[in-house]
């Protein structure tokens, strides 16, 4: 059980981090599609 939970939070925070990076890529390259995208 302890295993299953630690693999949750590693995919969830693997996803929170990609997410995260393409909206600074996005902000980097249009700052206002950033803006839009952080809503």
């Amino acid at each position: 059980m302890a295993a299953l939970q630690q693999i949750g939070y590693y995919m969830e925070s693997l996803a929170l981090f990609k997410r995260e990076s393409r909206i600074l890529s996005l902000r980097h390259a249009n700052p206002t599609q950033g803006r839009r995208d952080l809503r």
